[in-house]
């Protein structure tokens, strides 16, 4: 009995997804990226995860770990990749400053281009043809803010933006939320914003006739 025992809880230990580290060539860049896929194979649906300021960390791989067990496909690139000591990726800054100093540290050139892509993007919004959903902290004023234009503009142009607030939560909430010290509405806010992220995936997956047939794309706003 207990050899049977042993060998059940190997088998629940075996993780229900694959993941490897793989380069996407960026113009000259070299762009290394974390790749996570159900065991099956390829998910029902693509995700690609933007990691925030802190670069790719170990809380956005286990996103993407997370998403590949619900039976999804998760791409995180590392956008800091060639930009750490001796051309390294996030984790060989020395810590948390220097990963800050380097986004700060961005070429002008580089940050005005980003500045024009971000204007061209919102200038474009009345060709969104996808769903947006925005995932809100109560206890977030300055993003907050923007919500109601944000809502105006998108109801004016006839496309679907679906945000929701999660009350007394914190920016950052998902990440913050999943860590031990979390506040109460943190985790809260991180859980029931997790179920709904998994739903609308669902949705999404369900409503395409097929993954060759046809590719439709979702974004989704974490604050």
């Amino acid at each position: 009995m207990s050899c049977c025992l042993s060998l059940l809880l190997l088998l629940a230990a075996v993780p229900a997804f694959s993941a490897e580290w793989i380069v996407i060539p960026a113009g000259e860049r070299q762009v290394q990226a974390y790749l996570a896929r159900p065991q099956a194979g390829e998910g029902k649906v693509a995700v690609v995860l933007i990691h925030e300021i802190f670069g790719l960390s170990d809380w956005v791989i286990s996103v993407a770990d997370r998403l590949a067990a619900a039976g999804y496909t998760a791409l995180a690139p590392d956008l800091l990749s060639g930009m750490g000591p001796e051309g390294g990726r996030t984790p060989d800054f020395a810590d948390q400053s220097a990963l800050t100093r380097a986004v700060s540290g961005l070429p002008p050139a580089q940050v005005s281009a980003d500045l024009r892509a971000v204007a061209a993007y919102a200038a474009a919004l009345a060709r969104i043809s996808c769903p947006v959903y925005g995932f809100y902290g109560g206890n977030d004023g300055r993003i907050n803010a923007t919500l109601p234009a944000t809502t105006e503009k998108m109801q004016a142009a006839g496309k679907v933006y679906e945000p929701v607030t999660y009350e007394k939560a914190g920016h950052g909430f998902l990440r913050a939320g999943a860590e031990s010290g979390a506040t109460e509405a943190n985790r809260l806010a991180h859980d029931q914003a997790w179920t709904r992220w998994l739903d609308l995936l669902g949705r999404l997956t369900s409503s395409l006739p097929s993954a060759v047939e046809e590719a439709s794309w979702g974004q989704t706003k974490s604050r």
